[in-house]
């Protein structure tokens, strides 16, 4: 019996050895939020990951999301670069590199002989990470800069696209678009839920709830329906203070900011 998409993700998630968590440029709060819970469920699950929302701003993170996920501003290296120098019949003796003028020069000597251009070589090595989770992008586009550099990197790699927005492209190797949601920690949470019920505590119900009132402005978009009501609720149960996130949210501002 083939899989739905949400037990594609859950399975593809659990082989992955190295995953790549990220959203789009300038995320907004509902974003990053969904980025900090999901980040916390890797931490569970005791996957390696590293999570990356581009032109992040660690002065601007909210009080009120838990900070056990490193968030990162820039995408690192996607894959490694191998030199090899074949040693069979010459081996080693010393290794010494520096780097000068943004030139890294590497110096080997051998114990005796000398090696020749056929004994060296230089090749791209593999991938960094294996698994792509990209929240509210809409096209591979909205990932900024990894899909201006690295594009070659995202068509090889296997894609989890989760969104909450008509204008989405289902355009992942695995689509978790819902539209019937006000928000992506909406569709985090429905997944999640069924997914992973025993991995929910205070921690990650108030970051998930986070999300969904800034979205909402708390419950006043006219968006919101009553299944989002009724994931609030069960949030809470969990733990979640809405007061508590609202005074976070906004009541902590200065008037400059305010204004």
């Amino acid at each position: 019996m083939a899989l739905i998409p949400s037990e594609q993700a859950a399975e593809r998630i659990l082989r992955a050895k190295h995953i790549l968590l990220t959203t789009h440029e300038h995320a907004s709060l509902d974003s990053l939020a969904s980025v900090v819970a999901l980040g916390l469920i890797l931490q569970r699950l005791h996957k390696t990951f590293d999570a990356v929302v581009p032109a992040f701003d660690a002065k601007q993170y909210p009080n009120i999301l838990p900070k056990d996920v490193d968030i990162r501003a820039q995408f690192g290296a996607t894959h490694s670069f191998h030199l090899r120098v074949n040693l069979q019949h010459i081996p080693l003796s010393e290794f010494m590199y520096d780097v000068r003028d943004n030139i890294l020069d590497i110096t080997l000597v051998p114990k005796y002989g000398s090696w020749t251009l056929q004994d060296v070589g230089a090749e791209q090595g593999a991938d960094r990470y294996d698994l792509i989770i990209a929240i509210g992008t809409a096209d591979m586009s909205s990932l900024g800069v990894l899909a201006r550099e690295q594009a070659d990197f995202l068509y090889r790699t296997d894609i989890i696209n989760l969104d909450c927005h008509p204008s989405n492209e289902h355009w992942g190797q695995i689509n978790l678009v819902d539209l019937n949601a006000v928000s992506n920690t909406e569709v985090l949470y429905h997944w999640l839920h069924i997914w992973q019920p025993a991995l929910f505590d205070e921690k990650l119900a108030t970051t998930l709830l986070a999300g969904m009132i800034a979205k909402t402005k708390s419950f006043r978009s006219q968006k919101v329906t009553p299944r989002t009501l009724t994931a609030s609720a069960e949030l809470i149960t969990f733990g979640a203070s809405r007061e508590a996130i609202v005074h976070g949210l906004w009541r902590t501002r200065s008037v400059a900011t305010l204004k």
